[in-house]
């Protein structure tokens, strides 16, 4: 199986308040494959990751993507950091660049975002939440 996403395609009957969105294309799926990747390589074999995707509130017009796990977490001193390009956190040994997460920065950026890191599953792993206007639009 491949680390890496090929399409994304997503429905969710659990907005009422949400007729139609649209966003754009290109960077909705680097931040959406960008964020499943690094879940899948930092996370554990046998871990859990949850993918959501909801309106913030019911009377808002602010998407929020989410992806989040229960591998072993982005460490407080190092959330500061994780969007720089190039940095890995201090306690990683998964092959990667250090440039996922500044991609998903910048293509939330580009579409009005932006991004919050938070703990994960069960007090575990991480959350990275995307915020992005729901008619954010093809730029």
């Amino acid at each position: 199986m491949s680390n890496r996403l090929s399409a994304f395609s997503a429905t969710n009957a659990h907005c009422p308040g949400l007729r139609s969105s649209t966003v754009h294309p290109c960077s909705s799926k680097s931040v959406l494959q960008n964020l499943v990747d690094n879940a899948i390589r930092y996370g554990n074999d046998d871990g859990r990751i949850v993918v959501e995707l909801a309106l913030l509130r019911s009377d808002s017009n602010i998407l929020v993507l989410a992806v989040t796990d229960d591998g072993p977490g982005i460490a407080e001193c190092d959330r500061a950091r994780i969007f720089d390009r190039f940095y890995r956190g201090r306690h990683t040994d998964a092959r990667g660049a250090g440039l996922g997460l500044t991609i998903v920065k910048q293509a939330a950026a580009r579409m009005g975002g932006v991004v919050q890191v938070t703990s994960g599953l069960d007090g575990r792993g991480s959350r990275l939440e995307v915020h992005i206007p729901a008619n954010a639009g093809i730029c």
